[in-house]
């Protein structure tokens, strides 16, 4: 069992962005624009559907889901109510830990319920909050990524911007690094927000991402490939300005 912590980073991040979806009732579209900001575009047009419910079921007759009976879960396993919420089913993304919180098995989601509500209806609610699980998903980690077993040896993108005459930094949880390129790969919406512009979500790359934005990429600051490199510092850098 392979943790897709690129997922889990991609759904932590957007509970928190405004650019994903905020209403309550939209679970399914908020999993969708989520996994749509880690994998290519249309990669998954056939299994999600108008409900969490059918969606469980088309992931499942897809084989790529499961009926659960209490096997261990790994994070970034998307978690389905097919029978148990409703005619529309419930979906979430399980996270396990995050950032700030004490809680662990936690589950990423946009629900109906204020539990654990932190932006909108969106939120984090414990396992033990969320109840009985019918069907999990587990996506195969996207094209052309590799993962590192350990999450602190990943490679991780940050965002350098001149702000005020001092350098600000902010992670960027959507980017995906190929290891065969070198580069990164963004979810140019969540990289509108940390400039505060409204882009529309897609995958594309962190210098096509910063033209839409209408920054530009510090190459003074970047010598040696857009990045800084350490052997025991896995996160690379692009300096915009």
């Amino acid at each position: 069992m392979t943790p897709n912590t690129i997922l889990t980073r991609a759904v932590i991040s957007a509970v928190t962005d405004s650019h994903f979806e905020t209403e309550k009732s939209y679970c399914c579209r908020f999993v969708r624009e989520v996994v749509e900001s880690v994998y290519i575009g249309g990669t998954f047009d056939s299994e999600f559907a108008d409900t969490a419910r059918l969606t469980g079921l088309n992931f499942i007759h897809a084989g790529l889901g499961f009926r659960y009976r209490g096997e261990d879960l790994v994070v970034g396993d998307i978690l389905f109510k097919i029978p148990d919420a409703g005619k529309f089913g419930h979906v979430g993304i399980y996270v396990d830990r995050v950032p700030g919180h004490d809680t662990r098995h936690l589950v990423g989601e946009n629900s109906s319920t204020p539990i654990g509500r932190i932006q909108g209806a969106k939120g984090f609610r414990s396992l033990e909050e969320w109840g009985h699980i019918s069907a999990v998903v587990r996506l195969p980690l996207p094209q052309g990524t590799s993962q590192i077993v350990d999450a602190a040896k990943e490679p991780r993108l940050v965002v350098a911007r001149a702000f005020q005459g001092r350098w600000m930094y902010t992670a960027v949880s959507s980017a995906v690094y190929d290891g065969t390129t070198g580069y990164f790969t963004v979810n140019q919406a969540q990289l509108g927000g940390v400039f505060q512009k409204n882009l529309q979500s897609a995958r594309v790359s962190v210098r096509k991402a910063c033209a839409a934005i209408g920054v530009t990429i510090d190459e003074a600051a970047t010598a040696g490939g857009n990045k800084l490199n350490d052997a025991n510092d896995p996160r690379q850098y692009v300096f915009v300005g």
